[in-house]
C-alpha cells in the first residue's frame, strides 16, 4: 500500500471552523476521493518513489519532487502510485463557484499578489502543470504540508489563523513556480489605483465579479482600466 497523506484545506474564508476536515489518509477508498474531490484545486507533490498519475487522456511519470497541479473537473487517476509516498492538498474557494472570464482574468495577473491568488485559483483557462522541485524547494513544500496536516490534525488555538497564512504561502510559492520571471512590482501610488483595489477587495466574492463590474465602480472602460494597470505595474 501507498502512503500518502490528503489534506482538505479550508475556504480563504475560514470564519466557519466547521468545514474544516481532518486529514484523510488515502487507502482502498480512491473512486470516493475521486468523486468528492473533483471539483476542487489539487496539489500532488510526490514525497518518496516513482509512478504515473493519468490525468484526463494523458499520463504523466512522476518521480521523488515533483509537484503537480491538477485544476478542478480534470479527471485523474492515482492508482499507478503505489509504490510511491505522496501528499495531496485540495482546496476550492467557497466564495464563488463560477470562475472568472478571460478578460478579468487577464486583468487579475497585473495586480498585486492577493490578486493574483483570486486569478489562479478562480480561472478556467487554468491547465495541469508538472514541475521538478529543487532540493530545497522540496524541503520548504514537505515542511508547509507537514505544518499543514498538525494544524488540521491537531487543531490548536489558532489554527484558522495559521492555516490561512500556510495556504498563502502554498499559493505563493504556487505563483512563483508559474511564473518564475513575472516578479512583482509595486504599483505606484495612485489614487484611481487605489479606488481600483478597494472595489475589488470589496466585491471580488460577489456572484459573478468581473472586470466590467470594477470598470463601471471606477467609470472606466475595462480596456482603459487594464491598460493603466498593466502601465503602472510595468506588466507586459
Amino acid at each position: 500500500m501507498n502512503q500518502s497523506s490528503v489534506l482538505r484545506l479550508p475556504s480563504t474564508d475560514a470564519s466557519n471552523c466547521t468545514d474544516f476536515l481532518k486529514v484523510l489518509h488515502l487507502v482502498e477508498s480512491e473512486k470516493q476521493f475521486f468523486s468528492e474531490y473533483n471539483s476542487y484545486f489539487k496539489w500532488l507533490f510526490i514525497e518518496e518513489g516513482e509512478g504515473a498519475i493519468q490525468i484526463e487522456k494523458s499520463q504523466i511519470n512522476a518521480r521523488s519532487g515533483d509537484l503537480i497541479l491538477i485544476p478542478p473537473e480534470k479527471k485523474y487517476n492515482l492508482s499507478k502510485l503505489v509504490t510511491t509516498k505522496y501528499w495531496i492538498a485540495v482546496y476550492r474557494d467557497e466564495t464563488k463557484e463560477e470562475n472568472v472570464d478571460s478578460q478579468t482574468h487577464e486583468f487579475l495577473v497585473l495586480l498585486p499578489d492577493k490578486f493574483r491568488i483570486m486569478s489562479l485559483i478562480k480561472s478556467h483557462n487554468l491547465q495541469t502543470q508538472h514541475f521538478n522541485l529543487n532540493s530545497l524547494e522540496r524541503l520548504r513544500w514537505l515542511n508547509r504540508l507537514q505544518q499543514m496536516k498538525s494544524e488540521l490534525t491537531e487543531q490548536s488555538f489558532g489554527f484558522v489563523e495559521m492555516l490561512n497564512t500556510l495556504l498563502t504561502q502554498l499559493f505563493m510559492d504556487t505563483l512563483r513556480l508559474m511564473t518564475p520571471n513575472n516578479n512583482s512590482n509595486p504599483v505606484e501610488s495612485h489614487p484611481l489605483l487605489t479606488n481600483v483595489f478597494r472595489a475589488i477587495a470589496q466585491n471580488y466574492h460577489q456572484h459573478q465579479f468581473s472586470l466590467s463590474d470594477v470598470a463601471k465602480i471606477v467609470r472606466l472602460s475595462p480596456a482603459y482600466l487594464t491598460d493603466l494597470v498593466r502601465r503602472k505595474t510595468g506588466k507586459p
